[in-house]
């Protein structure tokens, strides 16, 4: 199984752009696990939802997912056909977190989809 794991601050202040790395054609699926802070501090998250939001590379779509929550810790378990229709790199891609009525966003982060061989 492909476990990625990174960290998103809601604050926006990173001095560097993670990356996730998905391949077309696998099998086992993809995981994000995202520690979520705000300003560097554990934000409390409790009753908030966590959303994955990715535009696809080359415009062909979105992908939104509903995630876990457990703690700061968000995980989204990736449905690899809806994401790796077309291989590429896509910058658009961050965590909604929606608490009390009010939603923001983390930093963005970069997916990079990994052409198949069988593709």
């Amino acid at each position: 199984m492909n476990v990625q794991a990174l960290t998103l601050d809601l604050s926006k202040k990173s001095e560097t752009t993670p990356i996730v790395r998905i391949g077309q054609g696998d099998k086992n699926g993809t995981t994000i696990r995202a520690t979520i802070r705000d300003n560097g501090e554990i934000p409390d998250l409790s009753g908030a939802t966590v959303k994955l939001r990715i535009k696809l590379p080359r415009d062909v779509g979105y992908y939104e997912k509903t995630g876990t929550r457990s703690g700061s810790v968000a995980t989204f378990a990736v449905n690899e056909s809806s994401v790796s229709l077309v291989s590429g790199i896509t910058d658009i891609c961050y965590v909604e977190v929606t608490k009390n009525g009010a939603t923001t966003s983390t930093e963005r982060f970069r997916v990079v989809i990994e052409k198949s061989a069988r593709v």
